[in-house]
């Protein structure tokens, strides 16, 4: 049966345009101007850069795809009539995701041109570091060229996606044990629920992390210059299209840090080093980072467990965490500090009086740095020690103190 075609322009171009915001991998923006009502401007973002392509509709006839408008110096990097997407009988106007299948397409596209535009201006470094990246093609990254002259390329930037092994971060950070589970319910995963109970199918230990914990992973922004031999004139990482993914990584990783940390590499650029040098140093950055935020999770919900129950967590980067425990049945607080470097670096332990006072009205305060303590400790072992310190010689001897009104 023939669809019905749609009547009105404007209402094709509208619901096209809102199924866009949809994809997860460009961050498209479609500027409507008041003026017009059968096309509009497509702002994305191509290697940290706006592009701007125009997409009009007809308003003869509705049933017919849109036209395109590219960017000057881009307009012939494809031929609009050879798209699959906009064949007859492929292309509909009464299918809201038509228009966005039509830009993935012309991504694609427009991915293979910029990487010819490389292959034909490049310098031999160039072409090198990019022969040295694991996904040789670069089917997975974007390059973008930006032209100085008409024979060779001003910059070269890619933009490259890092790999982040979640189940490899998160076996490093039990050490072997089963992970403490948070005091809140967890959803079912594989064959039940994570409330320690057997489960007929044991379920990824990966998808059982809240889905915060597991965001799309940031990425490698580059600028090489040819002309230089090839040197990156700059490398900073792109922490996330998303909010929320971007607002997760900007909490656990240095961008400054993880760009600039690798073998071989100098100040002023790569060096003897090649590109995928530079790739696998922040690669490694991003994953002891994320792993440290692991370990220094399950260092929290195994105090947790251990004093039953917290006042004050540090939800997002789990690196502080006030508890209530009792000495004698007097009340004191314990807040423990998780430096960002842990396990490497040992928590800061500080017992602050609840019952106690000082003559200006501020609580007693004391704090311990040196315990007992080995990197090597899983979060259930360090717990316990942690809490055996606290009870059979920090507090008695801080509730002392407290009660001769001395810090």
């Amino acid at each position: 049966m023939k669809k019905k075609k749609s009547s009105n322009t404007y209402t094709v171009c509208e619901t096209q345009a809102a199924a866009l915001s949809d994809d997860p991998n460009f961050d498209f923006k479609c500027l409507f101007s008041s003026s017009s009502r059968n096309r509009f401007t497509l702002r994305f973002t191509y290697c940290a850069k706006p592009v701007y392509w125009e997409v009009l509709y007809s308003t003869a006839d509705t049933s017919l795809p849109p036209d395109f408008i590219f960017e000057d110096g881009e307009e012939h990097f494809v031929a609009l009539h050879q798209l699959e997407t906009l064949r007859p009988g492929r292309w509909s106007a009464d299918d809201a995701g038509a228009l966005l299948d039509v830009l993935h397409e012309l991504l694609g596209h427009y991915r293979s041109f910029q990487r010819r535009r490389v292959e034909r201006h490049g310098s031999e470094r160039l072409q090198l570091d990019l022969s040295s990246l694991p996904d040789a093609d670069l089917a997975v990254a974007d390059v973008k060229f930006v032209a100085a002259t008409n024979q060779r390329p001003a910059e070269v930037r890619l933009l490259l996606p890092l790999r982040v092994d979640f189940a490899a971060a998160l076996s490093n950070s039990l050490r072997g044990e089963p992970p403490p589970q948070p005091p809140w319910p967890q959803p079912a995963v594989g064959g039940g629920g994570l409330d320690g109970q057997q489960q007929q199918q044991a379920p990824d230990p990966v998808l059982a992390l809240p889905p915060r914990l597991r965001p799309r992973p940031p990425r490698l922004l580059v600028t090489l210059l040819p002309d230089s031999a090839g040197r990156a004139a700059e490398a900073r990482l792109e922490l996330g299209s998303d909010g929320a993914a971007a607002a997760f990584w900007g909490q656990i990783v240095d961008p400054q840090k993880a760009a600039t940390v690798g073998s071989g590499t100098t100040a002023g650029g790569l060096g003897a080093a090649l590109l995928s040098d530079y790739v696998e140093a922040a690669e490694a950055s991003v994953q002891q980072a994320y792993t440290r935020l692991l370990c220094r999770r399950w260092l929290l919900l195994a105090l947790m467990h251990a004093f039953g129950g917290w006042l004050e967590l540090d939800a997002s980067s789990y690196q502080r965490a006030t508890f209530m425990a009792s000495c004698s049945q007097v009340p004191l607080l314990i807040i423990v500090t998780v430096p960002a470097e842990f396990p490497d670096r040992q928590p800061l332990l500080t017992l602050q009086s609840a019952h106690h006072f000082r003559a200006d009205g501020g609580s007693y305060v004391r704090e311990y740095k040196n315990y007992p303590y080995s990197p090597r400790w899983s979060a259930t072992e360090l717990a316990s020690r942690l809490k055996s310190f606290l009870e059979d010689k920090a507090a008695d001897s801080f509730m002392k103190a407290c009660d001769k009104g001395a810090d």
